[in-house]
């Protein structure tokens, strides 16, 4: 998914470190990850090229948590709406719920398991906690 389809120009805003980041960091999540696992649940410990991917998707999950409970404002957060529908348009599990469903189903597409099953699974422990 280019940057530029999504109609943001990250060139223009970009001089926060947090933007280039943002920019290797979705990249490596769209372009790479995604491609190989087909979702964009990244195991909390995954590092891939050079970068933390797991603890970085974990900090935008707690950043977008910490808006919808009103602890940050969204005004004075560098994850603004603009970056929440970039990471959005890419299928970002937001909560680990949605991240965990989506891993089953990913794993149970190969091995022929139930994602809406009850029981757990080894692969749930990959899955952010």
């Amino acid at each position: 998914m280019a940057l530029h389809a999504l109609g943001w120009t990250p060139m223009q805003s970009c001089s926060h470190k947090y933007c280039r980041i943002l920019i290797f960091a979705f990249a490596l999540l769209s372009q790479e990850y995604k491609r190989e696992h087909g979702i964009c649940q990244v195991p909390k410990k995954h590092r891939q090229s050079g970068l933390s991917l797991g603890s970085w998707c974990q900090r935008q999950r707690r950043m977008y948590r910490d808006i919808q409970e009103g602890k940050l404002d969204p005004k004075k957060t560098l994850l603004t709406p603009e970056r929440i529908n970039l990471l959005e348009s890419c299928g970002f599990p937001w909560t680990a719920e949605n991240a965990r469903f989506e891993s089953k189903v990913s794993h149970d597409l190969v091995t022929g398991g139930d994602a809406n099953s009850d029981e757990d699974s080894d692969y749930d422990k990959l899955c952010i906690q």
